[in-house]
Formats: structure tokens, sequence, C-alpha cells
């Protein structure tokens, strides 16, 4: 009767390996997604990845020659609102940190009123800059004899064209249209040439 019952043991320890050792198995043991759960997850994915995508800044084209210039909201190092009024001929924009301190010491060297005197108005773009380094720049600017413009939000100035080392001077019809751009390397150019 002993060997029965060790046969039928084998047996059952046979099929048992056959049993782990099939794929069958394992598929059950590790218990796979299903393919309504694998089609959901793929769907919420492209959802995810398109929702995503939308939410994005939009890179605009940069702005050429006849394009309309875009508002621009911004404040000055004293807090007064910024706004393009028909009597603005040129705009200078700033958007290097280390381009803006050159274009501020030449600047400076012309005296107060020299913007003034050309219709010209100077843009700053400090949105990169951190807090900390804002608490030590804003009053060593504010030293500074011509009106600094401080443009704080990366979408105001996404469009204006601009080249490394260069500030970007746009001239403006009184239609608020853009005539010319061009660009002006402060630390070998002076700024009288780029405002006429």
């Amino acid at each position: 009767m002993e060997c029965g019952n060790d046969d039928k043991s084998r047996q059952k320890n046979s099929d048992r390996w056959r049993l782990i050792l099939s794929p069958s198995y394992w598929f059950y043991v590790f218990d796979p997604p299903r393919l309504a759960d694998v089609v959901l997850m793929q769907m919420n994915y492209l959802l995810l990845l398109f929702v995503g995508l939308c939410w994005l800044p939009a890179h605009a084209a940069p702005l050429a020659v006849g394009d309309a210039l875009p508002p621009i909201a911004a404040k000055d190092l004293s807090g007064k609102d910024f706004t393009l009024t028909t009597n603005i001929q040129f705009l200078l924009v700033a958007t290097e940190m280390a381009c803006a301190k050159t274009a501020n010491h030449k600047l400076a060297e012309r005296g107060s009123g020299f913007l003034e005197k050309h219709q010209a108005a100077y843009l700053m773009d400090i949105h990169t800059m951190p807090a900390v380094a804002r608490w030590f720049a804003f009053p060593k600017m504010r030293k500074y004899p011509q009106r600094i413009v401080l443009v704080d939000s990366a979408e105001t100035l996404v469009a204006i064209p601009v080249q490394p080392n260069c500030v970007t001077v746009l001239t403006i019809t009184a239609a608020g249209r853009i005539r010319k751009i061009s660009y002006w390397d402060p630390a070998s150019k002076p700024v009288a040439e780029f405002l006429q």
C-alpha cells in the first residue's frame, strides 16, 4: 500500500513541477494587466501628453519688420507702470544680464535725459534673476540716471528677436509697427548710432 501512496505523491510532485514550469502558471502568478487595462492606460497616457503639450508656453515666432509690437506690461525701478506711447521711436531690450550691465554703464555715461531726448525706452529682462540677486542689484540700478523698465515675465519678451551679447534695438513707427531691427553691442559700439 505504501508503494501506491508513494506513486501518487510522486505523481502530485511531478504535476506540481510541470505546473510551476509552465508559462501559463507564471502568467497567473504575476497577474499581468488585462487588455482592457492596457488600452485604458494608453488612453490616459495620450490624454496627459495632449494636455501637457497644450499647456506648454507658446513660443511665438520672432518679430519681423512690419509686425505690430505686442503690448508690454512692465514697471520701472520706482514702481511706475510703463506704457508704450506713440512718442517712443526706439525700444532697447536687454535680455542677458552681462550685456545689460554693460548697457547700463554705457547709457549712464551719456547722462540723464539721453534716452528721452532720443525718444527711446530701455527694457531689461529680469524674469530669470533670483530674488537674492534682485535685493542687491536694484539699489545699484537706482543710481543710474536713465529710466530702466524691468520686465519680469518670460511671455512679455518671447517674440523679441535676440542675438548673443547684444541689446535688441527696435525702431518703431507711430502706428506701433516695427520699422527696423538692429543689435547694439554695448561693449564695442556707441549707442547713439542706433538711435537715429
